[in-house]
């Protein structure tokens, strides 16, 4: 059963006044959301699964060059139709939202493929502080920078580690050591970076410290993180960072 309820079909001719374009576009411009809407008429949503069976339809007609082209009316279309109420997403936006893309139009190309699920797969991109220390990590960048100090460069390594992890679900459970020891492994020319993830991992576990003691001083703190070995000061020595 279609979810699609325009009876006197005048939600495209509603929007493309509302939008205001040049009246040599309208024609190409109706004429893709009329099959857009003749293919929804008979999916029971629109979702990923109509808009690649309209994407199988329209490639018969079009290269799939030109075909990308002009999906950004439909990119607007949908915009309006949450807009108005009458769908709950745009199915474009949580697919981006999903696999962390950007743009639109990767998005449709992938839908567009022979294999959608695989080519979607590969357009995924790691959310920022996404990994399981990725709190954490946040957490220090933010401190830093709101104590006045920009830590672009350290963010860009701290991220670089965040990345490395959510690669790596394996390295999950294991201890930050051995954490910090694979991604060393994983580009033996980089001991900055550790210097600069190690003193973040320190920092911030001083600070916990500190959350949990109020009654414990900072530079308590930092003695007692550094007295039990922490991380900055024990891969400074193994990996012979100054």
């Amino acid at each position: 059963m279609s979810a699609w309820h325009d009876p006197d079909r005048t939600l495209v001719n509603i929007f493309l006044e509302k939008s205001q374009f040049r009246s040599g576009s309208r024609p190409t411009y109706r004429w893709f959301l009329r099959s857009f809407e003749d293919a929804a008429r008979c999916h029971p949503a629109v979702d990923r699964q109509m808009l690649t069976a309209w994407l199988r339809d329209m490639e018969k007609r079009w290269r799939l060059r030109t075909l990308l082209n002009q999906v950004c009316i439909v990119d607007r279309f949908l915009d309006h139709l949450v807009e108005i109420g009458r769908i709950a997403n745009n199915p474009i936006a949580l697919l981006r939202s999903q696999y962390n893309v950007k743009q639109n139009k990767p998005i449709w190309r992938a839908l567009a493929s022979p294999n959608p699920d695989e080519a979607l797969a590969a357009l995924r991109r790691p959310v920022p502080f996404g990994s399981v220390l990725g709190d954490f990590m946040r957490d220090h960048v933010m401190l830093m920078r709101s104590r006045g100090y920009q830590y672009e460069a350290q963010a860009h390594w701290l991220l670089r580690f965040d990345r490395f992890l959510q690669v790596h679900p394996e390295l999950a459970k294991k201890p930050l050591e051995a954490m910090l020891t694979s991604w060393a492994a994983a580009k033996p020319t980089g001991t900055v970076r550790i210097s600069v993830c190690g003193r973040a991992v320190d920092h911030q576990a001083a600070m916990a410290l500190m959350k949990r003691s109020p009654k414990i001083t900072a530079n308590c703190a930092f003695a007692m993180v550094h007295s039990r070995g922490g991380i900055f000061h024990s891969f400074s020595d193994r990996f012979k960072i100054r």
